[in-house]
């Protein structure tokens, strides 16, 4: 039989062709490979998130536990920073020792404001957290004056949390 012309064309054709095929297969099933890569990591991604947000939560209510051991330790504290009294007619030592809660009491809200920003709250309890944070400013003058001697100590996201105050 003579091989002619012709047919070496439609060969190579049948071979290109086929050849496009079994990249087209392999490509294929790469992208279903990649496909479930992708969707695993996604999955693991979101699994870390929420182990983030979950030990975030317990690390801020670990802080909020501190601050009532505080009042259970010192109940006569309470009402400077939840009633407004003032303390400014009180000894030297008593206004060092309040002066130092309300610093507690800052590093916290400072530590509050931070993880808000950074999507470390969950958005559910985000809102009833920062409200915290504004209602401890509104009720207490000492810890207004505390954060205004201090400011310089505290992060900007306080401060912005605390402007409209």
């Amino acid at each position: 039989m003579l091989i002619t012309e012709k047919m070496v064309y439609v060969l190579f054709d049948g071979i290109s062709l086929a050849m496009l095929l079994v990249t087209a297969l392999f490509l294929y099933l790469q992208n279903r490979q990649l496909s479930k890569q992708t969707k695993n990591m996604q999955e693991q991604l979101n699994k870390l998130r929420e182990e983030i947000r979950s030990e975030t939560y317990y690390k801020m209510s670990l802080l909020t536990l501190e601050i009532d051991k505080l009042f259970i330790n010192k109940p006569d504290y309470k009402p400077y920073f939840y009633e407004k009294k003032d303390y400014t007619n009180l000894s030297e030592d008593d206004r060092n020792c309040l002066e130092a809660c309300a610093e507690l009491k800052l590093d916290i809200y400072d530590a509050w404001a931070y993880l808000a920003k950074n999507d470390r709250i969950p958005e559910v309890d985000k809102n009833e957290w920062l409200d915290s944070v504004k209602n401890g400013f509104r009720s207490s003058k000492l810890m207004r004056d505390v954060y205004e001697k201090r400011k310089e100590w505290y992060g900007h996201r306080l401060k912005k949390l605390i402007e409209d105050v």
